[in-house]
């Protein structure tokens, strides 16, 4: 047996007196049965690309410098090597960068520009290059 009551009392009797608040259920972004098939039909096991990882893979460094004339032969760090500021200036600047360059620029009229890591920031580096190279952008600038 229905009968025909007015809910405005009883909304105002739960949320004022009771302190409630009216609440609907959302729908969420959840796979309804039908898309659930549909998705699994899609990604059958022989479709599913994966990616094998694995931890601690070899590694690889390298140097080198390019220009708008060209490039500079890669210099290939051995394994183990700690790149720091004496290695840089032989190995790389003194052994790699200037006789290579000379044939890039042989008017002597370049720019070396380098990023801060602590080997390019170091004073004798910096040093170095203000004794061995015609300009360069240094480690303040």
């Amino acid at each position: 047996m229905e009968e025909d009551i007015d809910n405005r009392p009883i909304r105002r009797i739960l949320q004022i007196d009771l302190g409630l608040k009216p609440y609907r259920k959302r729908k969420l972004h959840g796979l309804s049965a039908k898309e659930t098939v549909t998705r699994l039909k899609r990604y059958i096991p022989e479709n599913i690309r994966t990616v094998q990882r694995f931890q601690h893979s070899g590694s690889t460094m390298v140097w080198g410098a390019v220009s708008y004339n060209g490039k500079i032969t890669l210099k290939f760090i051995e394994e183990g090597v700690k790149i720091n500021t004496k290695h840089y200036q032989n190995e790389m600047l003194r052994s790699t960068l200037m006789p290579n360059i000379s044939t890039l620029y042989s008017d002597n009229q370049w720019i070396f520009q380098q990023d801060s890591a602590p080997a390019h920031k170091a004073k004798s580096t910096q040093q170095w290059l203000v004794d061995n190279c015609p300009d360069f952008i240094s480690s303040e600038e």
